[in-house]
């Protein structure tokens, strides 16, 4: 198995004001830094960021981790994973699908999609309250689906194609419901953060 992550962080977060959200703090933390850290750590030198919308502003934040710039981030999200499987090198077995804006994704969240891809080879995605979402493990015989994708929809609707097949297993994660979208957003994760430190 060889496992790539791409780190979608293109969009404009323009419900989160002037300020790009993705360099907020949350906890001791930018809140790119959270997913891209743990990202980093399970997957070392395997990992690219999209960026986009806020591409200047967020180069100083991932440092020396390397990004391709989707200069399409208007299209939606679907531009933003085809802009990362772009660069996701010809011999990746299937990439890790995350965003930025999921700061309680734990590495122990990472690494259980990890486990569960490897032992069935299957797809595997993060799910709550009924619903299957990022973080997702898309192994290679799926990469044209998500070429196929149009307009700002990430994978959902795919997701729940392969489920209905039993090609998914969709792994119960709490963490993956709180994004963050706007200042309130981000308020309300920064008083329950401290539940979701771990290693990384």
């Amino acid at each position: 198995m060889t496992l790539y992550g791409i780190l979608l962080a293109a969009g404009e977060g323009s419900r989160f004001g002037a300020t790009p959200k993705l360099l907020a703090h949350c906890g001791e933390r930018q809140l790119l830094r959270h997913s891209l850290d743990r990202l980093e750590a399970l997957l070392p030198d395997r990992v690219s960021v999209v960026l986009g919308a806020r591409a200047d502003a967020l180069l100083p934040a991932i440092g020396a981790t390397p990004h391709t710039v989707n200069r399409h981030w208007h299209h939606g999200l679907s531009a933003s994973i085809q802009s990362g499987l772009s660069v996701v090198p010809a011999d990746a077995t299937a990439v890790l699908i995350a965003l930025g804006d999921q700061p309680a994704i734990t590495y122990s969240d990472f690494e259980r999609l990890v486990d569960t891809h490897r032992r069935t080879g299957l797809a595997v995605c993060a799910s709550f309250a009924d619903t299957l979402s990022v973080p997702a493990i898309i192994p290679k015989r799926f990469f044209s689906d998500l070429q196929a994708l149009r307009g700002d929809v990430g994978a959902r609707g795919l997701l729940q194609q392969w489920q209905s097949r039993g090609e998914l297993v969709a792994m119960p994660m709490p963490a993956a419901a709180l994004d963050v979208d706007t200042p309130a957003d981000l308020n309300h994760i920064n008083t329950l953060i401290h539940q979701y430190a771990d290693v990384s």
